[in-house]
């Protein structure tokens, strides 16, 4: 005969004593203070692992299973095709931007930028025209005028270049605080690669949830956690190698400092890569290049731009449910709250709130009464 009886109800949790309670969240606490300088290091080590798991796991199984070995190897593949080329393009950044800077300087210095105006055949030309034949009160004033904007032109030229060498003084002052910041994400990437799944067992364990509402949250944070630094990563490099080749095609100067600049705006929405193409857009029509304007536009209208509707669809779409104007608001206060790294955090956060919620509706919320 089947048993039908209900199962056992489980045993009721023990009443934590007062003393170790408080003792517990002082540790808590103690062990936080200790950890949150180096917090934003440990989240871009874990991100890490994340984006380079899966090259771990397939070292892991080539290597027959030493997690140790693997985790290393991936540490070196990270380093050689992430941190040596991230740091020479950041070399050949703070190039292009000390080239432009002193072009900008010499050019307003010298009045080339007053001698292109003066030209009645360019099209700075026509503007300097338009604006001496309309300036209001005749020919005196607009001398003045002129004059005034020839002078602010050659203080802010001047000031810019005395900012950018204090701001590349203070970025050599801060190689130490990198190469500390850069050891600290590397030596924790490397234990959330081989330790990562033992640190999620223990979170379980001591978990006071049961094991369907702890499966379904690590489930969703796992998922939803790749599919937002996948899709962003992703989707950021796609728009930038396509406006680097859109560049060089138009000859665009400065084509790697754009596209670079187009990897970190693709990041943020309602700002986008669409800064950057449209900006340069404006300065091809300012320089009378009125074809390759035109070019740009349509080609980022509808390939830079328009690559971001099918791959982050594709990508995140799938992985989250997160509303648009939440994922606007999380990236944005996640910027504010832990720099770079929050365009990863602030979704994810939000994410993992929002399964919460949906858990405490099915597990706890109390049913409608009939």
């Amino acid at each position: 005969m089947d048993d039908t009886r209900p199962a056992p109800p489980p045993p009721p949790l023990r009443r934590i004593p007062r003393p170790f309670f408080v003792l517990m969240l002082a540790a808590g606490g103690a062990l936080l203070v200790i950890v949150w300088p180096h917090l934003l290091p440990l989240m871009t080590g874990g991100v890490l692992a994340l984006l380079f798991r899966p090259v771990f796991l397939w070292l892991r199984r080539l290597l027959r299973g030493h997690s140790a070995l693997a985790a290393s190897v991936t540490l070196v593949v990270v380093l050689l095709v992430f941190v040596v080329p991230s740091g020479f393009l950041g070399y050949l950044l703070l190039q292009e931007v000390q080239g432009v800077v002193g072009q900008v300087v010499e050019w307003a210095q010298s009045g080339d930028l007053w001698a292109t105006a003066k030209d009645p055949h360019g099209k700075l030309g026509q503007v300097r025209a338009f604006l001496r034949e309309h300036w209001p009160g005749g020919e005196e004033n607009w001398a003045a005028a002129e004059k005034s904007i020839q002078d602010g032109l050659v203080s802010s030229a001047k000031n810019l270049g005395a900012t950018v060498a204090e701001a590349v003084g203070r970025l050599l002052q801060g190689t130490a605080r990198f190469l500390f910041f850069l050891m600290v994400t590397l030596f924790s990437m490397f234990f959330f690669l081989v330790d990562g799944q033992a640190f999620v067992n223990f979170l379980r364990r001591v978990s006071p949830l049961n094991d369907e509402i702890n499966d379904r949250l690590f489930k969703d944070f796992d998922r939803t956690s790749h599919a937002i630094v996948y899709g962003t990563v992703v989707t950021a490099i796609a728009q930038a190698t396509l406006a680097y080749l859109g560049f060089l095609f138009l000859g665009v100067p400065r084509s790697l400092l754009l596209a670079a600049t187009t990897f970190f705006t693709s990041m943020i929405p309602f700002i986008g890569a669409a800064s950057v193409w449209v900006g340069t857009a404006i300065f091809l029509l300012a320089t009378g290049r009125w074809g390759a304007a035109l070019i740009l536009a349509g080609y980022g209208t509808i390939v830079i731009s328009g690559v971001d509707n099918f791959i982050k669809p594709f990508l995140i779409g799938r992985g989250t449910r997160v509303h648009p104007l939440l994922v606007f608001i999380s990236i944005f206060g996640g910027l504010q709250l832990f720099g770079f790294m929050g365009i990863f955090l602030g979704p994810v956060c939000a994410a993992f709130f929002l399964t919460i919620l949906e858990l405490y509706r099915q597990h706890y919320y109390p049913p409608a009464r009939e």
